[in-house]
């Protein structure tokens, strides 16, 4: 193999110095790529074997907004409708306006 000059080894310094920067950014972004999968698999996973998550736990949906023993035990007439006011009936909710589309033809 015959000698190289100072440019030549130059050359392969750089080029070499340049190979060695690709490789470690490939191989750190895969790492991090890999970190952040395994992440999200734990934290998705963890979400959907939670015990405490949805389902019929009275700290959760609904009960946390309406006492549920008073909605299944609130009798309402026929024809009426449970709202924050209290009953009402299907008149008196077309009567306010901006009430659903009350206000369209």
């Amino acid at each position: 193999m015959p000698a190289l000059g100072a440019a030549e080894l130059r050359q392969y310094a750089v080029r070499r110095r340049e190979r060695t920067i690709v490789v470690t950014a490939l191989a750190v972004s895969s790492v991090v790529a890999v970190l952040m999968a395994l992440g999200f698999w734990v934290f998705f996973v963890h979400g959907l074997s939670d015990p405490v998550g949805p389902g019929h736990g009275p700290s959760y949906g609904v009960s946390e907004v309406f006492d549920i023993a008073e909605v299944r035990g609130a009798v309402v007439p026929p024809g009426s409708y449970g709202t924050r006011g209290g009953v009402r009936t299907a008149e008196q909710l077309d009567g306010i306006p901006d009430c659903g589309n009350s206000g369209s033809p």
